[in-house]
């Protein structure tokens, strides 16, 4: 066999010229690639350095907010405080002026009927008076009768009468010690203020009574008062005149009772049955 190597020798080199070329293109292409990965690497380093500016202009932005608000918080404790003395102040303010109103108004308020007619008001109607010692702004209201037949004045303690609608007399203690009814109507005023209008000064007990026919009786008795609750609203009574008949001397230095509440130790019976 007789080989050509003339044609063998052609071959190889165009072989390494190809090789040669390859490598060529390969270190063209990884001189491309290096300087892609540069740039993306550039643009990584330029967004992590303006996330890392961001991000500590956001620490600043919140250090400032947090230190506004620590300052407001500051003024409005001192803002509530401010309010809360003025607070102080004005119920101080009220209550002074309170006193001072009350102080006047108890000063020329009306202890009685009485104390009305003895200051030239003569009326026959339901009033507003102090009568109370222990307690000089507290009311009561009652109604005066000062009319000339009755020889006034006279602070109405108990109402009955054919009237709608009736009214229930047969009550408890509680019902008959602070008092009930209507002063237009029927009514009883109520022992405790019965006691402060009677205790410490000479009072008269006037006591009027007309039948179905309209014939009047009348009973009077010159000495008339009642004791406290502590006494049970002991009754002291005396001096009687008049034509009704004497029904209340009997009952002079008793308690009183009620259908819940029996004070007459010595009654065969319970009287307020």
């Amino acid at each position: 066999m007789v080989y050509n190597f003339s044609v063998v020798n052609d071959g190889i080199e165009l072989m390494q010229n190809k090789i040669d070329a390859f490598y060529i293109n390969n270190t063209e292409t990884d001189t491309q690639l290096q300087n892609i990965l540069l740039d993306i690497g550039t643009k990584i380093d330029s967004e992590i350095k303006a996330c890392t500016d961001t991000s500590k202009s956001s620490e600043n932005i919140i250090a400032n907010i947090n230190d506004e608000v620590t300052a407001l918080n500051h003024n409005i404790t001192e803002v509530h405080s401010n309010i809360a003395e003025t607070l102080m102040d004005i119920k101080d303010a009220i209550r002074d002026l309170n006193s001072s109103v009350v102080e006047s108004s108890s000063a020329n308020s009306p202890v009685s009927c009485g104390d009305l007619y003895n200051r030239g008001i003569q009326i026959s109607e339901p009033v507003q008076i102090y009568p109370y010692k222990c307690c000089p702004h507290s009311r009561a209201d009652v109604l005066c009768e000062q009319s000339l037949d009755l020889e006034g004045p006279w602070t109405v303690i108990q109402r009955r009468q054919v009237v709608e609608p009736r009214e229930n007399f047969y009550r408890t203690w509680n019902d008959y010690a602070r008092g009930f009814g209507k002063l237009d109507g029927e009514f009883w005023v109520g022992l405790n203020v019965i006691h402060e209008l009677t205790f410490d000064s000479v009072h008269e007990l006037h006591i009027e009574l007309e039948d179905w026919g309209g014939n009047k009786r009348s009973a009077k008795y010159s000495h008339f008062s009642v004791g406290s609750a502590e006494e049970n609203y002991k009754l002291k009574i005396s001096g009687y005149s008049g034509d009704a008949g004497d029904a209340m001397t009997y009952h002079n230095g008793q308690p009183f009772s009620t259908r819940d509440r029996e004070n007459d130790e010595h009654a065969p019976e319970h009287c307020a049955e």
